[in-house]
């Protein structure tokens, strides 16, 4: 996986499928790749940016019983997907729908088996500027995501008595649920920061006051649930140049 900016002076489903693996799990190995563009000067509002972002994979896959899942960078009000490209020799692409007017992801079934590659290519406008007029659409939250940002799990465990004492004095007073989402981040902001291998376990995170940003991004989510705050890890790259770009995460709070 790469990203690149090219002009960085001017611009910046199916029961019979009986193994669906739409989360890599049999992924075998990432190639990182970075390409550079060139665009003229003049393509681009002063102060926008072109990024291509790559992604290559090499998965070992069965024939229909395969499938690996790719999502496309959301949009926002300064970032425009503007091109997607796809080499996939081995696999059959589909659209499919996960969540109405947010994304589309890109499905990726199987055609043979053994090892087999896969490539995405995404260029992205940055612009300076908010490239839509007035307020950010909000999109209501269904009652089956609202129960899926709700759950809780073998990383976050939320009922364990740490989590609940430690929310239990991070709410103390507050009743205002914005307030209780500022007060447990400024509390994680303050752990120490561990670049070492994730605990991918929150009571531990919690007693060691030491976290990986995956880590701490996990005990935020967990502490919301607890408060029966709708969370969730959203996960990307940081727009920078970079051959070998981390994975970055982030939590969503729905509000």
């Amino acid at each position: 996986m790469s990203a690149s900016n090219p002009d960085s002076s001017q611009t910046p489903p199916e029961q019979g499928m009986h193994r669906l693996v739409m989360i890599l799990i049999a992924l075998s190995l990432i190639i990182i790749t970075s390409r550079l563009m060139f665009f003229g000067q003049t393509q681009l509002a002063g102060g926008d940016r072109l990024w291509r972002l790559t992604i290559n994979l090499m998965v070992k896959t069965e024939a229909q019983a395969t499938a690996v899942q790719i999502h496309p960078p959301f949009e926002t009000n300064r970032i425009r997907l503007v091109q997607r490209t796809l080499r996939h020799p081995g696999f059959r692409i589909r659209n499919w729908s996960e969540e109405q007017e947010q994304r589309r992801s890109i499905l990726a079934f199987a055609t043979a088996t053994g090892k087999q590659s896969i490539s995405s290519e995404f260029i992205l406008h940055l612009s300076k500027t908010p490239l839509t007029q007035g307020p950010i659409k909000k999109i209501p939250l269904s009652d089956q995501e609202r129960e899926k940002n709700l759950l809780d799990g073998d990383h976050l465990q939320f009922k364990n008595p740490l989590v609940t004492t430690v929310l239990k004095g991070l709410s103390r007073g507050i009743t205002d649920r914005e307030q209780i989402v500022e007060a447990i981040f400024r509390y994680l902001q303050l752990f120490t920061v561990n670049y070492a291998r994730s605990d991918l376990h929150v009571p531990t995170t919690l007693a060691n006051k030491k976290a990986t940003i995956l880590d701490r991004s996990l005990s935020m989510v967990a502490l919301c649930r607890a408060a029966h705050i709708p969370a969730r890890i959203v996960t990307g790259v940081i727009l920078q140049e970079d051959i070998e770009p981390r994975p970055y995460y982030w939590v969503e709070v729905y509000q």
